[in-house]
């Protein structure tokens, strides 16, 4: 159930069998060469009145053009040839500075992102601005449709959304990348594990509600949308933003081996996605049930540089979100699991591997334990339920 919309249950969290991070136990929970000159020989005249004797042009640099009975003809001067200069040595300018998410060249440190929650409803698309997010987490809810968890580090569009409430996944998946969340709100127990967490957040109509608007064209709760910028000055008046401290994601040239891949269709509950790779953008573009995914703002489909998918237990905790008394979908984030890499055409089977809340997702060959690396980019995440239907891969 959320904040004010009815009465509230509270049940233990583990009755799902889950194991949730201690915080949510305890909230409930980049010149042409001068041409040889021959000098002019004077030779005796056979004749009192010389003729000057006509050279075509064609020879006339290898050939004596004129005789005379006159003193010789001097000699030309030589014209002197010039030495070319050297040409400058240009020196790269360093890259001092690298955003932990896209692994992409920055003018200045990384700063902490937006963490924004978005609708993936049908009546919430297309989304606002979620081309510009450089992580896109995907995950699947108590209701079967997915909700994104999209972070903003390098850009900060003018508007974002629609945005949604907080879910447990985002509080897994935020601290990894040291993330400010805005959401919409929650159930009274989800706001109690949100507090609990101890993340920075920033409500949309509460604390975060002079950077929000409701959009009138649009019936809610799809039609909450954030200003990026607003959002980032509200972040700063509370002490929330600075210098990331995020682990940065593993970027480098493409791994050897995998296998040749054009992508992967996830048969998510709420809709079939296709995320399949465009071989003249060379990045990956997204589709929901045979559709393209558009984003409002460049009216194009989704695209992004890495599909990654992260597979992971599922189960309902005793977290109360709606009138009916549903309770959440909650997953663990720690420890590791199977994966599968998506990149530069190629898929490579994976393990991810994340020991503790603030550290990174970081992928190994499963035969060798070679770190695999990303492809300096944005990257989305699929968060896959161990009981969702297989995924299908593409040749």
């Amino acid at each position: 159930m959320r904040v004010g919309e009815g009465p509230v249950t509270r049940r233990a969290l583990l009755a799902a069998g889950i194991a949730l991070p201690a915080w949510a136990l305890a909230a409930c929970i980049g010149g042409e060469e001068p041409a040889a000159t021959m000098p002019a020989t004077a030779a005796p005249s056979a004749t009192p009145a010389p003729r000057a004797t006509f050279v075509p042009l064609a020879t006339a640099t290898s050939t004596p053009t004129a005789t005379s009975t006159s003193s010789p003809t001097p000699s030309a001067t030589p014209t002197a040839t010039a030495t070319p200069s050297p040409s400058p040595t240009i020196t790269p300018t360093p890259v001092l500075y690298r955003s932990p998410l896209s692994g992409l060249p920055l003018a200045e440190p990384a700063r902490k992102p937006l963490a924004v929650q978005i609708n993936n409803e049908p009546a919430a698309r297309p989304q606002t601005s979620i081309q510009y997010a450089d992580v896109v987490y995907e995950y699947p809810t108590e209701s079967a449709v997915t909700r994104f968890t999209a972070f903003f580090g390098t850009t900060l569009p003018d508007d974002i959304g629609p945005v949604r409430s907080v879910r447990i996944a985002a509080l897994e998946i935020i601290p990894a990348h040291d993330g400010m969340l805005v959401y919409s709100g929650g159930s009274i127990d989800m706001t109690a594990a949100l507090f609990t967490s101890g993340l920075p957040a920033m409500h949309a109509e509460g604390n975060g509600s002079a950077a929000s608007r409701r959009e009138p064209s649009r019936f809610a709760p799809h039609n909450l949308y954030v200003s990026g910028p607003g959002t980032y000055a509200v972040a700063e008046e509370l002490g929330f933003a600075g210098p990331s401290r995020a682990q940065s994601f593993t970027f480098g040239p493409l791994p050897s081996g995998g296998a040749q891949s054009s992508g992967v269709t996830i048969p998510f509950t709420s809709g079939v996605v296709d995320l399949l790779y465009n071989p003249t953008l060379l990045r990956y573009e997204r589709s929901v049930d045979g559709l393209p995914h558009l984003d409002l703002v460049t009216q194009q489909r989704l695209r992004v540089d890495n599909v990654v998918l992260l597979y992971a237990p599922f189960a309902f905790v005793d977290i109360v979100e709606d009138y009916a008394g549903e309770t959440t979908l909650g997953v663990t984030l720690r420890g590791e699991g199977r994966a599968a890499i998506f990149r530069d055409r190629r898929a490579y089977d994976a393990l991810w591997r994340r020991p503790d809340y603030p550290d990174v997702f970081r992928f190994y060959d499963p035969a060798d334990g070679r770190e695999l690396s990303l492809k300096t980019g944005q990257t989305w995440l699929a968060i896959i339920p161990e009981w969702l239907p297989e995924v299908t891969r593409h040749p």
